[in-house]
């Protein structure tokens, strides 16, 4: 049992259409499937059977930031429990979403799981890698031109392909913005590490394509 949670409260938030509800129980469901406690299934099921407002928390997560060292194996056991409307749902409610935004996180590990259940739109699917990538692609050569990027964003952009990498920042003493903008400024680990990060990144996406 996760102490921070109400999850009666939580839940009968989500039975008004609450959205942040769902979306903390999804948090929970998330942290609980991964202690293994037994109280995942009961939770599970309560957002399965509320099926349209977790896809909706869902699709949010598929483009929000994420970390590597974080578990996602929960997603395999919800989407192994989604019917194929579920997931025609989920793909028209995600491409509508994409088409209109600028997007450049897609949550690989994410996707994984919705692939490995099967997808009914693999062009669109296909599509929406490419553009992803192409985005990266010009994001990356708009930093290293400019070399514009806050610590906070340096962050972001390696937790997404790099592990541990607070003990990295450590290793570094990179604690605070005036040392990060030293740092980057005078070494030259600065532009190969954010390289790393982004073909790592990249080819996170590629392995998911179906061409």
């Amino acid at each position: 049992m996760l102490d921070r949670y109400n999850l009666s409260e939580l839940k009968q938030n989500a039975l008004n259409d609450d959205i942040e509800a769902f979306r903390q129980l999804l948090f929970a469901f998330k942290e609980l499937y991964h202690l293994h406690d037994d109280e995942h299934e009961e939770l599970g099921s309560f957002l399965l059977q509320h099926v349209t407002q977790l896809i909706l928390v869902i699709v949010e997560e598929l483009t929000n930031w994420f970390s590597i060292d974080d578990n996602f194996n929960c997603y395999d056991y919800l989407f192994s429990s989604f019917s194929d409307e579920s997931i025609r749902i989920l793909e028209k409610e995600f491409f509508s979403k994409f088409e209109e935004n600028d997007f450049e996180i897609l949550n690989y590990e994410i996707l994984v799981h919705l692939f490995e259940r099967g997808v009914s739109n693999d062009v669109g699917w296909n599509n929406t890698i490419n553009l992803t990538i192409k985005r990266v692609e010009e994001r990356l050569d708009s930093i290293l031109m400019n070399k514009q990027i806050s610590l906070t964003e340096f962050s972001l952009y390696c937790k997404i392909s790099m592990m541990w990498f607070d003990y990295y920042l450590k290793q570094e003493e990179l604690s605070n913005e005036d040392q990060f903008v030293k740092w980057a400024k005078s070494s030259n680990q600065y532009e190969n590490q954010l390289k790393k990060v982004f073909e790592i990144y990249i080819a996170a996406l590629k392995k998911l394509k179906t061409d």
